[in-house]
């Protein structure tokens, strides 16, 4: 399904011609791009693939000279033809990796796809789900002998790929920066140098995002840029050892202000603001905490809300974030209609930080933003309180719960950010 609208979009934005830029793949013994797809469409074993993958009517959205620059991937350049594919859809591509591969007589290739017909957050129905498709046109088409399947997201495969460099990677998987340069920098280090990176769409201007990581990876001496054959850009590694090919996408993350998990090291030189703690006003250490927690808390701005339940001494810690912060009001939530069960639709508002009761932590959690924090009072510190405020503090799906002191703390699940690392963030 978003593989097929992307498709569309594609063929409505994008023309049909090549654009080429000279280069070499491995050394000057290796003939350019354009040598490879010549060489390709003068082999007859393309040609017999060629026609096999049109008789199988494989949906794909391959366009001439990338069919043939798969197949010369796998048939003629250097090293022993392993391949890891990151999207795979039906099969397309992956036929004329494949078949390049039986004409070179050795080699593997990984395909990589969760096979569900669309990013793993969308939900799919089994029928459009793409397993048994890829199987079975693969099969119709001879080279499923040649293929490992691996279905899965490509950075959870990369962590457990064992320690063998790899030939050439193919990029066809999320189209979102984030998401292709988390397969560029899970694959790119496994590469030997001189192997290839292989971007597609690369001539695609309805996806900007993945436009801006080509962009951005031009920028690398780990890889340099060979060329492009119609929508699929294609870059070389060097000879950059892998940990400082690391090292060196760190810190051109850390320049565009791009924070990956593999490297949070950012997060160690900031410090906090001067509005830190300026309205403070009460003596309560737990309140401090809730200010800490609720001051830096990694989402949006939100509103500061309260039920009626929680000790008036304990909202002044609201008070002072929205004061301080400057980014959303106080709000008291008034008991909901209908036992809570359109609660989002009765408060349109989301809420960075919330007091409650342990036991309205169910019925106001999801008012919270994505990474905002709820925090409840507890009427005593004895243990059976304790367990229980956090029994109710866990079903209300709230993520890293803990006690302090009389409070229970949690947090709504955090989204994936990508932002300056700033205390006032």
């Amino acid at each position: 399904m978003f593989n097929a609208m992307r498709g569309h979009a594609r063929r409505l934005l994008t023309g049909r011609d090549a654009v080429r830029s000279p280069g070499s793949v491995g050394n000057r013994a290796t003939p350019s791009l354009d040598d490879l797809v010549a060489r390709s469409k003068a082999d007859p074993v393309f040609s017999a693939i060629y026609h096999k993958v049109n008789d199988a009517k494989i949906m794909n959205w391959l366009q001439e000279e990338e069919k043939a620059l798969h197949f010369a991937v796998g048939a003629y350049t250097g090293g022993t033809g392993s391949i890891i594919e990151i999207g795979s859809f039906q099969g397309g591509s992956a036929c004329f990796l494949a078949a390049g591969l039986a004409r070179r007589g050795q080699g593997r290739l990984i395909c990589i796809d969760p096979h569900l017909g669309a990013p793993l957050w969308f939900g799919t129905a089994p029928y459009q789900h793409t397993l048994k498709i890829f199987q079975e046109k693969t099969a119709q088409c001879g080279v499923s002998d040649w293929i490992d399947v691996r279905v899965g997201e490509s950075a959870a495969v990369a962590a457990t790929w064992p320690a063998e460099p790899i030939d050439t990677v193919f990029i066809d998987g999320d189209h979102t920066f984030a998401g292709a340069l988390t397969d560029f920098e899970c694959w790119g280090p496994k590469l030997r140098p001189g192997g290839l990176v292989m971007i597609d769409d690369a001539d695609d201007p309805s996806v900007p995002g993945l436009l801006e990581m080509i962009a951005f990876v031009k920028t690398l001496g780990s890889v340099k840029w060979v060329g492009q054959i119609q929508g699929i850009a294609v870059f070389e590694r060097t000879g950059m050892p892998a940990r400082a090919m690391m090292d060196e996408l760190s810190a051109a993350c850390v320049r565009k202000q791009v924070y990956r998990p593999w490297n949070l090291r950012p997060l160690h030189e900031v410090g906090l603001p001067k509005n830190y703690r300026a309205s403070k006003d009460w003596a309560d250490g737990p309140l401090d905490v809730i200010y800490q927690l609720g001051f830096l808390a990694r989402c949006g701005a939100g509103a500061y809300g309260y039920t009626a339940a929680t000790r008036a001494a304990d909202r002044a810690v609201l008070q002072a974030l929205s004061r301080d912060r400057g980014d959303g009001d106080i709000v008291e939530l008034s008991p909901p209609a209908d036992d809570g069960r359109d609660v989002l639709r009765q408060f349109p508002t989301r809420f960075r930080v919330l007091l409650a009761t342990p036991e309205e932590a169910s019925l106001y959690a999801p008012l919270l933003l994505p990474g905002g924090m709820m925090a409840a009072g507890l009427p005593s510190q004895d243990l059976p309180v304790i367990a229980s405020g956090k029994e109710h503090f866990a079903r209300a799906g709230l993520v890293g719960n803990d006690m302090s002191a009389r409070c229970s703390l949690g947090s709504g699940s955090p989204i994936i950010w990508r932002s300056t690392p700033s205390s006032s963030a």
